[in-house]
Order: C-alpha cells, then sequence, then structure tokens
C-alpha cells in the first residue's frame, strides 16, 4: 500500500506491482513508479484488470490523463509505464501486452488545455470560470491572481502586492527585485482589487450584500480569512475544479501554467523581433531557477541544474508554439 498524506492509496493488483517495484534500483525510482501506479488505479478498478493487459488504444487515455504537462514528466511516467509492461511479458504474466507509449503518442490537447496562448485567451478561460469584473465579488481577486503570474511575477510576491506597487499607467507590478506586465485585458480585475473596499456577496438563497474586505494592504485578499498563499490557492482550485466537473471549462488553470504561458508569450514576441533568446537567464531568473541558486550546494553543481531547467523550457516552450501555430 502506497501513502499520500494522512489517507492511504492502493496500487491495483498490488502484489504484482510491488515485485515489479522490488526490482527498481533506487529509492527515488521506486518512489515515482509507485506514484504512477496510485494514479492508475481507479482506471484499473474501472477495467477490472491490470495496465499490462490492455492495448495501447485502452491504454492511451489514461496516459493522456496521468503524464502530466511538461516533457520531462510526460516522458517520466511513460517511460515507467512501458517498462512496466515489459516487464509483466518477461515474467509470463498471463494477459500482458506491450502496449508501451512515447511521449510522442501524448497529443497536444492536455497541453492545450493547461497552457495559455495569449492575453485574450487568458481573460476567456477566466471568463469561463469566475464572475464578471463588473459584477464586483471576490472572485476578482481570483482573476487577479492569474493575471500576476501570467505578468511573470512569483506566487510567493503575488500574495504580497500592495496597491503602491501596481503602476496602472504604465501596467507594470514591481515588487521588491521582481517585475511584472499588465496585459490591458487585467486592467479592470486589478484596479477593483485596489480601490474597492467591499466586494458582493451572492447567495443562492437571498439577495447579494456587500461585505467588507478583510483588513490589510494587500490587493488579493478577499472577505474572509487571512491573505496567504494557500488560502487563495485551496479557493481558486475548488473554482476551477468545480467548473471542470460543471462543464464550463476545459481549461486546468494552475499559477505555474499561467506563469509559464506568459513567459513563453514573451519569448515568442521576442523571437519576432529577431532578439535572441537566452533560455539560461530565462532558467535562472525563475522561480525555479532561484531556488536552485538560493539552495545548499549537493553533488550536482547549481550551473548543471540550471543547465537541465534551461533544457526543460526550451522543449515545452517548442510544444507551446506548435499550439499558436496550429
Amino acid at each position: 500500500m502506497a501513502k499520500t498524506g494522512r489517507s492511504t492509496v492502493r496500487m491495483y493488483n498490488e502484489e504484482l506491482k510491488q515485485a515489479f517495484i522490488d526490482s527498481i534500483e533506487t529509492d527515488n525510482n521506486k518512489k515515482v513508479a509507485r506514484s504512477v501506479f496510485t494514479a492508475t488505479a481507479p482506471y484499473e478498478e474501472s477495467w477490472g484488470a491490470d495496465f499490462c493487459t490492455k492495448s495501447r488504444e485502452d491504454v492511451l487515455p489514461v496516459a493522456e490523463k496521468i503524464s502530466g504537462i511538461k516533457i520531462r514528466g510526460r516522458y517520466t511516467r511513460l517511460r515507467w509505464l512501458s517498462r512496466y509492461s515489459k516487464w509483466c511479458i518477461e515474467h509470463g504474466v498471463p494477459g500482458a501486452v506491450d502496449n508501451s507509449l512515447s511521449v510522442h503518442d501524448i497529443g497536444t490537447n492536455r497541453i492545450g488545455d493547461a497552457f495559455i496562448l495569449n492575453p485574450v485567451h487568458l481573460q476567456r478561460c477566466l471568463d469561463e470560470v469566475f464572475d464578471p469584473e463588473s459584477e464586483r465579488t471576490v472572485d476578482n481577486t481570483y482573476r487577479c491572481y492569474f493575471w500576476l503570474a501570467y505578468g511573470g511575477l512569483p506566487a510567493e510576491k503575488a500574495v504580497e502586492i500592495t496597491a503602491g506597487d501596481v503602476d496602472l499607467d504604465n501596467l507594470e507590478i514591481t515588487k521588491v527585485d521582481s517585475t511584472a506586465i499588465l496585459y490591458r485585458q487585467g486592467v479592470d480585475a486589478v484596479r477593483n482589487c485596489i480601490k474597492l473596499t467591499q466586494f458582493r456577496y451572492k447567495h443562492p438563497n437571498y439577495d447579494a450584500v456587500w461585505r467588507d474586505r478583510v483588513p490589510g494592504k494587500q490587493i488579493l485578499r478577499g472577505i474572509r480569512g487571512e491573505c496567504t498563499l494557500y488560502g487563495i490557492r485551496m479557493r481558486v482550485s475548488k473554482k476551477i475544479g468545480s467548473a471542470n466537473a460543471s462543464g464550463q471549462t476545459k481549461s486546468r488553470l494552475s499559477y505555474q501554467h499561467v506563469w509559464t504561458s506568459g513567459v513563453f508569450y514573451r519569448i515568442f514576441e521576442q523571437e519576432l523581433a529577431g532578439l535572441e533568446i537566452n533560455f539560461i537567464k530565462i532558467a535562472a531568473d525563475s522561480p525555479n531557477g532561484q531556488r536552485i541558486l538560493a539552495g545548499a550546494e549537493t553533488k550536482t553543481p547549481k550551473s548543471k541544474k540550471i543547465e537541465v531547467l534551461a533544457s526543460d523550457l526550451r522543449r515545452d516552450y517548442k510544444e507551446w508554439k506548435k499550439l499558436i501555430q496550429t
């Protein structure tokens, strides 16, 4: 059994999966493989069959759903699924077939549902999930949250932004050593978050009422609870999950994916202008790059980690660019 947090998650056909995991060389790889199998378990339960016995056509939609957005993540999960199926064939597991998939078998639909093509596209995705800015509800803070992401602000700094950090005339947001671009489609939401002292609260059983925002200077503060990154992530995730479940949207917005999409959009603009793109610098300036540079020394040099991060960004950018060129 695989434990995650307080709950216990089972792998389907656990004895067989555990035998495969026991054959894996390192603890880290064992952990990755186990996470893959806990992800496939619900689908195997619905089939009533082990993953290794299903055809490529059957496993493809499952692989699409669990393999992630970024190329490195997709490659890692698909590699372990392929290794597992081949291991099962080698060990004579009844019904086992070679259903190996590659990253090229995974289409761009999943990427397209997560990444943003341009500011107009982001506004459309936000319109599918959140109340219009004009309704002056707390949803303005969720819209603002994603515009801060798209403009290039690290999530940890987004929740610290105050009115004094925002320059609506020059469409810039600055916090210490971080500067984000504010796109015109996001101005209404950001302005509301700066100027409104109350938000309209809508309830299905009675008329909407105005409620005071919680005390403070942060522009992302709502009408209840402290303005924390964890809190706003939870509220945003709940809204997006409900919109996905009801069919309002297919978009799977997250701060990281929207942040990355904004970076890619600006890289594309630079390419069109004939400018040289320095992915090493982009990687080093990214939130992940900053964490690498600020971290303790390890066996792998920080410069090498930045090079790997830059390589991942370059590959993901090529995938993103395919979306806007189709």
